[in-house]
């Protein structure tokens, strides 16, 4: 047997080499192609380990000790967080990470999520917000620090769905005012949807079914694009992750401070009354980048996906049982020998893009109600006055999280969503590119 014969017989794929027997002219080259791409060794050491993981996601599930909630801290403690954490960014010791790989799909657009644009009156996409967190905090840690302007780097994982199309998006874009050679786009990686016994399952003829292999795959994905080295030659010690479905995110945030049945998630302590899971994770992390290697390593030796189990579209028509394999970002915090939890405050760092316009929750409609929302909350503090019921939008050039809006905003009426002044840098307008929602 030849190489690719022999590798799929021993993974428990020989159907796939007699299929790509029965192919001709380009679709037999192109099958074999997308087959060799696969390791079909370590999707068989996956799927083993994950389908004897026990059924009950529950087991030994007990509420999380040790959380550094907001009121447990003090301006004091957060001024020396926020101190430290533009002095790592100064430095060049932190990276950002973009979880990318999403479509609009539910959103009724066909381009990638990031492009979408959530009503501001900006009208700027999901992916122009996070990019302008980015450049005001250069401009922060610059001052800060009495230092060069730092250049931060960063990673966005796309997906084979998105990545042409993200990568075209930023370049007709400029960069959204970035340099271009801090970003770093790379790709999360597919698995073959399998049937029940294990055997990969063909959507048509030359063709696998395959799907994502979940925000997790974020961690073979760092090491397979080179990423990881390319942070390590960099001199990064640590990476801040966060989704790009999340409008209000706040990237390297200085100061930065799975699967529950109703019952449970509702379940309170009998002394107290209050809830006994009370957070969520908003898929907000920090990692090391010593630990990310420790565990990309680890899930290689010990692979612990889950198993969806669904109807795959498969060859001849139809649908057939199957088996998709997952993994999600926290599934390796057990591996950590120290974990933090930090409670943030939901309506300054959380406004989900999940569902589709007028869905009524997690939707481009509560998110942009979010954001102006707390603009309007910073202009306030700093003095203004804010007679839009709607609140009003701060461009994140002009402020991270609210600082340094004084002199714009002291004594000031704002009476529209819009105001020109608070989208001003240094004297100078903010170049306008507006974003057509697809």
């Amino acid at each position: 047997m030849g190489g690719l014969e022999a590798a799929l017989r021993t993974a428990g794929q020989g159907h796939l080499w007699d299929h790509l027997l029965t192919l001709d002219g380009e679709v037999r080259t192109a099958f074999q192609v997308q087959l060799e791409a696969v390791d079909f060794a370590r999707v068989q050491r996956i799927f083993q380990a994950s389908v004897t993981m026990t059924e009950d996601a529950e087991e030994g599930v007990e509420p999380i000790d040790g959380v550094q909630t907001i009121q447990d801290t003090t301006e004091e403690q957060r001024g020396k967080w926020r101190a430290l954490g533009l002095a790592a960014i100064a430095g060049g010791r932190v990276a950002g990470l973009l979880l990318a790989g999403g479509q609009g799909t539910r959103l009724g657009s066909p381009a990638p999520k990031g492009c979408y644009d959530i009503g501001l009156p900006s009208r700027k996409s999901l992916f122009r917000l996070h990019a302008e967190r980015l450049l005001r905090l250069q401009q922060l840690a610059q001052r800060e620090e009495s230092a060069p302007r730092p250049c931060i780097p960063w990673y966005i994982m796309t997906s084979p769905a998105t990545d042409v199309e993200t990568r075209a998006f930023f370049q007709a874009h400029a960069w959204f005012g970035l340099d271009a050679e801090q970003v770093f786009f790379f790709q999360q990686g597919e698995l073959p949807a399998l049937t029940p016994s294990g055997e990969a399952i063909l959507a048509a003829p030359g063709r696998l079914a395959l799907s994502p292999d979940g925000n997790g795959g974020v961690y073979a994905a760092l090491r397979r694009s080179g990423a990881l080295a390319d942070m390590a030659a960099r001199g990064v010690a640590a990476l801040d992750v966060w989704p790009v479905d999340n409008a209000l995110a706040a990237p390297l945030d200085p100061a930065w401070y799975s699967e529950l049945s109703e019952a449970r998630a509702a379940a309170r302590n009998p002394s107290t009354g209050a809830l006994r899971y009370a957070w969520s994770n908003a898929c907000l992390h920090f990692f090391s980048l010593a630990w990310l290697a420790r565990a990309t390593d680890a899930l290689e030796a010990a692979p612990r996906f889950h198993v969806a189990r669904k109807a795959v579209p498969c060859l001849g028509g139809g649908t057939r049982p199957g088996v998709k394999l997952e993994l999600f970002i926290f599934d390796t915090f057990g591996l950590a020998e120290g974990v933090r939890l930090v409670e943030v405050d939901r309506a300054a760092q959380f406004a989900p893009v999940k569902n589709g316009p007028g869905a009524g929750s997690d939707c481009p409609e509560t998110a942009r109600e979010a954001v102006l929302a707390l603009h309007a909350g910073w202009v306030r503090r700093a003095g203004g006055r804010v007679g839009c019921g709607e609140g009003v939008e701060v461009s994140p050039l002009l402020s991270y999280a609210g600082e340094g809006l004084e002199d714009v905003c002291g004594g000031q009426d704002f009476t529209r969503p819009w105001d020109a002044r608070l989208q001003l840098v240094g004297g100078d307008k903010v170049m306008q590119m507006p974003n057509i929602r697809s």
